[in-house]
Parts: C-alpha cells; structure tokens; sequence
C-alpha cells in the first residue's frame, strides 16, 4: 500500500470522517506518513497530540487489521464506479464540508453510473 490513493481509501476505512487529529497527520507527513503513523503506533517524528489521540492509533490499528483497500477499489471498479477523495484541508470541493473552525471533512464519495 504505497500510492497515495490506497492510503487514503485505507484511512477512510480505519477513521472517522473528519477527525482532526488525522487531518493534522495528513497535513504533517502525508497520508502515507499517517497510514505508517498508524501501523506502528507512534507519532509522526515532530508532531505532538494529546494522551486521548495517541490512543485513537491504537483504535485505528485494530480497523487497520481488517481493512481492505484494494478489495473495496476493486468491487468499486467492477461496478463501473468511481471513488471522489476529499482530503481535509488540501483539497476544496464545490461543497463546503466545514466542520468546526477551518476544517474540511475528508471522505470518501462512491458514484455509480
């Protein structure tokens, strides 16, 4: 899982849309950065957060485990559909998705023809 679109379909798989302290390892390292973030456990080098977010790691380790990425882009594909990303704060869409102060909701859309 090391292009950028499986590890953002597998954050999408293993977080909460939306949550901050995601953004913020986005924002930080990448979602790739954050996926790693989350395998091992450990903050991204340089970022700091609170004891209740270093255990949302653990939380989303444990959805790591079942999370198939590929399996979920492929059964999309095979309905002829396509996965639109909203990555937090590095991409705006047509719609405003702010939650709070300047945070844009990152989330998957599936469309099917």
């Amino acid at each position: 899982m090391s292009d950028e679109r499986t590890a953002r379909a597998t954050l999408t798989a293993v977080a909460e849309p939306g949550d901050d302290f995601l953004n913020r390892m986005i924002d930080h390292c990448g979602p790739e950065g954050a996926l790693e973030a989350i395998r091992t456990t450990r903050l991204p080098q340089g970022m700091s957060a609170t004891p209740q977010e270093v255990r949302r790691l653990d939380n989303w380790r444990i959805r790591l485990i079942a999370a198939e990425p590929d399996q979920d882009m492929a059964v999309c594909a095979r309905f002829r559909g396509r996965l639109h990303y909203f990555p937090g704060r590095s991409l705006c869409c047509s719609r405003k998705c702010c939650v709070g102060r300047d945070t844009l909701l990152e989330f998957l859309w599936l469309t099917l023809p």
